[in-house]
């Protein structure tokens, strides 16, 4: 039995489209869509293990996209949130004002990453990270879009490790 008698052509398309694997089920080092398309359509990042896996081209487009960008520091004060906000001004975008449901477009979130136990020595361990999120309607951290994890000195200020990270990101997409 075919779907459209008159049109097997147009039957062999509608049964293609059909089988088409979903837009999800692509690979995460795909390329993004065309930048007419919307940041909830980018691929989030994944899990496999304990390392976030995330796809830079993904992040570019985002940051190509977006118009605000929010920002969310914890501990909230003044250096990880002036940190926060010249990170924002280098890619050029504005600080979204307000928490309304269509504040950002992006969310930008530093948080610590607390110790796994006694450090000894001066090795380099996990500090921060630094999360890039895309905002849906209520949702300001609906899909994970990017995550840096910045690692140093145990001893280090939390204003340093803010600033490292920053400057780490930056670097990262080549900003100054």
């Amino acid at each position: 039995m075919t779907l459209f008698p008159r049109a097997p052509a147009l039957s062999a398309i509608f049964l293609a489209l059909c089988i088409a694997p979903p837009p999800s089920a692509l690979a995460q080092g795909a390329p993004p869509r065309s930048a007419g398309s919307g940041l909830a359509d980018l691929p989030a990042c994944t899990l496999p293990g304990n390392t976030y896996t995330c796809s830079q081209p993904a992040l570019h487009q985002a940051l190509a996209s977006a118009h605000t960008v929010a920002i969310v520091s914890q501990p909230a004060n003044h250096a990880s949130d002036t940190a926060l906000a010249s990170l924002v001004k280098s890619l050029d975008k504005t600080v979204a004002a307000g928490t309304g449901e269509h504040a950002a477009d992006l969310t930008i979130r530093l948080t610590p990453i607390e110790p796994a136990g006694v450090s000894v020595g001066m090795g380099a361990v996990d500090l921060a990270m630094l999360n890039i999120f895309v905002a849906t309607p209520g949702n300001p951290t609906a899909k994970l879009l990017w995550s840096e994890t910045y690692n140093g000195n145990p001893d280090m200020p939390w204003a340093s490790v803010t600033r490292a990270l920053t400057r780490q990101f930056k670097s990262r997409l080549g900003l100054k």
